[in-house]
């Protein structure tokens, strides 16, 4: 190994902290710093058993000296949306562990109606987000004007008019990577990630819009553009299902089932499953049955 890592291990056996592990019950959380630079959350036994709280509490964070926010296994009921802080992280134990709940909804967009309020030089990973409001808007992550990093996460968004798996705006280097979106049962539309003005890529993720009348599994506006790889996008139950919207993307290796709409696409060996309405070109890709695309990405069955 060229590096060393940090490690903090939390035995739930004992339920306490340890240094090293003293039980086949435990989980290993990789730490990019110093563990002095970590505040632990925990139904019970940590720092905190409140995630604002946690974050509140750290007052010198700056990019020479991150924090880690480790929130423990269990399900978080949270009544108001997270704000996070620059160069705070937030890690959980596993989205099938730890778990954040709540209801946030308004009729304009906004920090408001968020799970999660996203940070410059941070990162959200290993947990799992689920947002279900009767409003306008709902939204799993908002960011706007930074950079957040998504990894290893599980949104689930529901019940509004419009959900919103993620939201990006006036923002460049987003990287969303081994995640699962889902946002369904809308009034109008459904929308896994929305980049304005935002540049990132998209990996080893599965993206589900499906259930209202537009589906899109992301849109891009006002020069916009996304890489994808490796990924999964279905979007599908309306009148109008997009895999992609608006703007440009590179897609590689991935499947996409949903048509593509609007300022160009570029496939390259994937599988593509729907219509395109823009000038989409396709290098090596196929069909969901099996049959190769020509460059402008149509076939015998499409």
């Amino acid at each position: 190994m060229n590096r060393v890592q940090n490690y903090l291990v939390h035995v739930t056996a004992l339920a306490c902290w340890l240094p090293v592990a003293l039980s086949a019950d435990f989980y290993v959380i990789p730490v990019a710093k110093k563990t002095d630079n970590l505040v632990s959350v925990a139904k019970s036994g940590g720092q905190f058993d409140d995630i604002q709280k946690a974050i509140d509490s750290i007052n010198d964070a700056s990019a020479e000296k991150p924090y880690t926010v480790y929130i423990g296994p269990g399900v978080y009921n949270v009544t108001a949306p997270i704000t996070m802080k620059a160069n705070v992280s937030l890690i959980g134990s596993g989205r099938d562990t730890t778990m954040l709940q709540g209801s946030f909804g308004d009729s304009e967009m906004g920090p408001s109606t968020a799970l999660i309020v996203g940070e410059a030089n941070a990162s959200i990973e290993h947990l799992s987000i689920e947002n279900n409001n009767s409003s306008t808007h709902a939204f799993g992550v908002y960011c706007r004007g930074v950079a957040t990093h998504l990894n290893d996460l599980s949104i689930a968004v529901a019940q509004a008019a419009v959900n919103w798996g993620a939201y990006f705006r006036d923002a460049s280097e987003v990287t969303i990577n081994r995640s699962s979106i889902m946002v369904q049962v809308a009034r109008t539309g459904n929308v896994g990630f929305y980049f304005y003005n935002a540049t990132g890529s998209v990996s080893h993720t599965v993206i589900s819009a499906n259930g209202s009348v537009e589906n899109k599994c992301i849109s891009l506006a006002s020069d916009s553009n996304v890489s994808v790889a490796d990924s999964t996008l279905t979007a599908q139950g309306g009148s109008e299902n997009y895999a992609l919207y608006g703007a440009t993307a590179y897609v590689t290796h991935s499947v996409l089932n949903g048509a593509l709409f609007g300022g160009g696409a570029r496939l390259g060996w994937s599988v593509f499953d729907g219509h395109h309405y823009v000038n989409a070109q396709c290098y090596e890709c196929t069909n969901a049955s099996g049959f190769p695309l020509d460059l402008n990405c149509s076939g015998d069955s499409i």
